[in-house]
């Protein structure tokens, strides 16, 4: 919702903070939104590295955009794919 301004304003900080309480329990959707976050810099300073880990933890979980991700980061691309709520 924040992340993408829908029905509010667009808050990259808000959108991490909310992704966070769901990321920590074990949500694999905000996971990977965070990965996203960290890997395009939106909301925190951009960090390859902890896009990297946010990306291992969702797909550990099974979320295959993640494991795209994680795949696609070793050969360099930096393709992604953006996950809608709605």
């Amino acid at each position: 919702m924040y992340d993408l301004g829908r029905g509010v304003p667009q808050d990259y900080a808000e959108a991490m903070k909310w992704f966070r309480k769901a990321a920590d329990q074990n949500h694999a959707k905000a996971q990977y939104n965070i990965g996203f976050m960290y890997e395009h810099g939106q909301g925190v300073p951009q960090n390859h590295h902890g896009a990297m880990t946010w990306y291992r933890k969702a797909a550990d979980q099974g979320d295959r955009c993640s494991a795209d991700q994680r795949r696609q980061h070793v050969r360099a691309g930096r393709k992604a794919c953006r996950i809608d709520y709605a």
